[in-house]
């Protein structure tokens, strides 16, 4: 529905932006994914055809704070996959720290059984770092 302006050609497409949009704001059925996917769909509509400023921003202030909808669509997409390549290096770095600090107090005498007791790591991870490093 959102992409009727841009079939009509010839037609006066800010005519066709307001009438779908008075449709939009009446329709009660949609999911909020299907809003933000019209909404999203006529303020690019607006911003790429609509040349008069003053009809650009009557149309952008009826569309009011559903823009913010493309913003965040547009950054979900960006992220997407990204945080858990973020969550999963976090994660790398907090198990490569740990075992770095467990060499170092092997490497300096300590047992096995007080660096568990120290960093609270359990006792056969400390002899597997042990154990992996030939220490």
């Amino acid at each position: 529905m959102s992409l009727v302006p841009l079939s009509k050609k010839g037609a006066n497409i800010v005519e066709y932006i307001y009438k779908v949009l008075k449709i939009l704001f009446k329709l009660k059925n949609l999911t909020i994914s299907q809003k933000d996917l019209a909404y999203s769909i006529m303020w690019l509509t607006t911003d790429k055809f609509v040349e008069d400023s003053l009809e650009r921003n009557i149309i952008c202030d009826l569309l009011g704070g559903r823009m913010s909808l493309i913003h965040e669509y547009g950054e979900n997409k960006f992220n997407d996959g990204k945080t858990e390549g973020i969550e999963q290096g976090i994660e790398q770095g907090i198990e490569q720290g740990i075992e770095q600090i467990i060499l170092n107090l092997l490497n300096s005498g300590d047992l096995p059984e007080e660096i568990a007791k120290k960093t609270e790591v359990p006792l056969d991870k400390v002899i597997e770092i042990k154990n992996k490093n030939n220490l």
